[in-house]
């Protein structure tokens, strides 16, 4: 135990007494357990929100062990087991609005545009039409009609998108891309809509549809080649270099948020998911202090935030009405 400085008995158990009957909301309706402080959190944070027109949308997992309907596995993620979040951020990780994942039946209002458009297009529902905005969004969202149901709403959007959701466009066989130089690509463009679809021969074939991005001009991309055993320079379609360069907004607010997690464990099923909104929202208001003329003063980093929220948090800080 050296270097470690123990709690004193009393301080011990009092926050243990604290986090046994620390509660969110009442019992009476458990359905809704979360969603009266997820609701005033989601209407804070977007009105405080930064004027910023690039915006992603993809999904965070909120780490949970316990036994829970809504509990995912998802194979590959750093973090396997938990509940799922659609989270809507700006490219430098400001969350905008947050909506946890309760089964494929409840996020499908938008029959058409299937569960991953209706997500999108219901994260979109509270933002103003004031400013033009450019959206970026994961494989699982992305298909033609939720671009021309964007494009309608004068939303731009760019995102990855599975082959099968092409509507048939004449697109090249990736087999026979694959056997083009590395940064070769083919693009099919619809007049009627304005969409665009690039095929990009990278380390495989990555296709990308956008209504607001086109393939020109053509930039340049820098990746190590096993043949030549050096790095090289290859072409590079707008689109996939806009999509890169705005896609990782929801990344940037999980890291921030995996940084310094609370760790405290408890048997309260709802305990993972507010932590998670605790934490975000420190994030969002650290984000905000960088965008102020006291952050030229005194560069509070998000380490610094967090103790300064700690501190608020003591006893000391309260006092009674």
């Amino acid at each position: 135990m050296c270097g470690t400085q123990l709690l004193p008995e009393h301080c011990r158990e009092k926050f243990e007494d604290l986090l046994r009957y620390f509660d969110i909301s009442n019992n009476s309706n458990l359905q809704a357990k979360v969603r009266h402080l997820l609701a005033l959190l989601n209407e804070r944070w977007l009105l405080f929100k930064l004027p910023i027109c690039h915006l992603s949308i993809d999904e965070s997992m909120i780490p949970y062990f316990g036994k829970h309907g809504c509990k995912q596995h998802i194979h590959g993620k750093l973090i396997c087991f938990g509940y799922k979040m659609w989270s809507f951020a700006t490219y430098h990780g400001y969350l905008i609005q947050g909506e946890p994942y309760q089964g494929a039946s409840t996020s499908c209002d938008i029959p058409e545009l299937g569960m991953g458009g209706s997500v999108v297009m219901d994260l979109l529902s509270e933002l103003s039409s004031d400013q033009k905005y450019c959206l970026y969004i994961d494989i699982l969202f992305t298909s033609l009609p939720l671009l021309d149901h964007l494009a309608a709403d004068s939303f731009g959007a760019t995102g990855t998108m599975r082959i099968n959701r092409s509507k048939k466009a004449p697109l090249k066989n990736p087999k026979d891309l694959l056997k083009t130089a590395r940064g070769s690509h083919h693009f099919v463009h619809d007049e009627s809509s304005g969409s665009v679809i690039v095929q990009w021969h990278d380390s495989n074939i990555v296709t990308i549809a956008s209504n607001c991005h086109s393939v020109n001009p053509l930039g340049q991309a820098r990746r190590w080649s096993h043949k030549e055993k050096k790095i090289i320079t290859i072409s590079q379609p707008h689109t996939v270099a806009a999509y890169n360069t705005y896609m990782g907004g929801v990344d940037r607010l999980d890291q921030n948020i995996a940084t310094y997690r609370i760790s405290v464990r408890t048997t309260k099923w709802w305990w993972s998911i507010f932590s998670f909104l605790l934490s975000a929202t420190v994030n969002n208001a650290w984000l905000l202090y960088r965008e102020t003329d006291s952050y030229s003063v005194d560069k509070l980093d998000l380490l610094g935030v967090h103790a300064t929220h700690c501190q608020c948090l003591s006893t000391d800080a309260w006092k009674p009405l």
